[in-house]
């Protein structure tokens, strides 16, 4: 895919991936853009600019594709990032993996990301 290193997330899917996980995670009203905040940095996540924030969301969705292509253990990725990857607190997994996929399908008219061949 143009635009794309052979085997990274495809930008096709990064970006409306990232603006799902952006709106379910609270949008603009949230306090902290993508709901990201890495533990050693709570204070600066909060005090970071919009597009720090996003270039790191971005930067972590890469991470976690090599991740999740390697391991093989769940056949979408949205089901990975919600319990092994991006969302950290289990109490939320399914609620956050429903929020996640309905804005991606609103956003590209799918549900699903599957496992590359």
């Amino acid at each position: 895919m143009p635009g794309s290193p052979q085997d990274s997330l495809p930008v096709a899917v990064k970006w409306p991936l990232a603006w799902a996980i952006f709106l379910a995670e609270g949008d603009c009203r949230a306090s902290v853009p993508f709901g990201y905040l890495p533990l050693r940095d709570r204070w600066k996540a909060r005090k970071a600019s919009f597009v720090r924030v996003l270039a790191a969301v971005l930067a972590e969705l890469e991470v976690e594709w090599a991740r999740w292509t390697r391991e093989r253990t769940y056949p979408c990725f949205i089901t990975w990032l919600a319990r092994v990857g991006y969302n950290a607190n289990p109490q939320e997994w399914d609620a956050w993996e429903k929020n996640v996929r309905s804005f991606y399908r609103s956003l590209t008219g799918q549900d699903k990301i599957p496992l590359p061949p």
